[in-house]
């Protein structure tokens, strides 16, 4: 009986370490998450090579400013303004066409969030 007891104890532990293990999206460096960006946008916009090289920029330099903003814990309004800013960049790049399918696609991630 001791041992069963054990046994299920090692398993139950064993298993929540490798769930402690996984790492979030959050974690990655702005590098990686411009790129994982352009990748998805690429898929879903089709963007000329000069569009990819621009956007990378704004959303490396969005992501690097970011994280150094939550890491000094700035008010909510700073972060909202640097998303105008930045939004206002991403829209000087894109195409009418590509406008409306991002902000489509903008509109169905936050969506997603808030469920």
């Amino acid at each position: 009986m001791k041992k069963t007891i054990i046994c299920l104890a090692l398993t139950f532990f064993t298993g929540s370490l490798s769930f402690a293990q996984a790492t979030p999206d959050a974690k990655l460096t702005p590098k990686l998450r411009a790129e994982t960006t352009i990748k998805q946008l690429q898929e879903r916009l089709q963007l000329s090579d000069n569009q990819k090289t621009s956007l990378y920029n704004v959303f490396l330099d969005q992501n690097t400013k970011l994280d150094s903003l939550k890491k000094i814990n700035v008010d909510k309004s700073v972060i909202k303004a640097q998303f105008k800013y930045d939004y206002a960049q991403i829209t000087a790049l894109l195409t009418a066409d590509q406008l409306i399918k991002y902000n489509n696609w903008m509109a169905e991630k936050r969506s997603q969030t808030k469920h």
